[in-house]
């Protein structure tokens, strides 16, 4: 799904200047990273991508360690179960500002199967 939705919505996407590319600092990507931020405007797309939830801003390495400690306190060890049950289409009116939701748009529901 991720992948289709990315393929499908690039071309209302800005594409990368090279002052993006240097903003993103483009030296710690891999090879298949690189080549998805160039054609896709993001490195971590299709077969590099892996879910994840920022729940800090940026954190002191001196901090690292107690923030991850707290984290896993707080939400535990196990891994969270996410449901996805809309598309988000969030615009970002210009570098450095915050993104804005544009449009959410539901999913259909599914009655659960019942196994006889």
């Amino acid at each position: 799904m991720a992948a289709n939705i990315v393929a499908e919505f690039d071309s209302f996407r800005r594409p990368m200047s090279p002052e993006d590319l240097e903003r993103r600092g483009a030296a710690r990507f891999n090879q298949a990273q690189l080549s998805n931020l160039a054609k896709w405007g993001s490195p971590f797309v299709f077969d590099q991508f892996h879910f994840h939830m920022t729940l800090t801003g940026p954190v002191d390495r001196a901090e690292r360690e107690h923030v991850q400690l707290v984290l896993t306190r707080y939400f535990g060890a196990a891994p969270i179960s996410v449901t996805v049950d809309r598309l988000v289409l969030s615009v970002q009116e210009e570098t450095h500002e915050p993104f804005g939701i544009h449009s959410a748009h539901p999913f259909a529901r599914i009655p659960q199967l019942r196994i006889a």
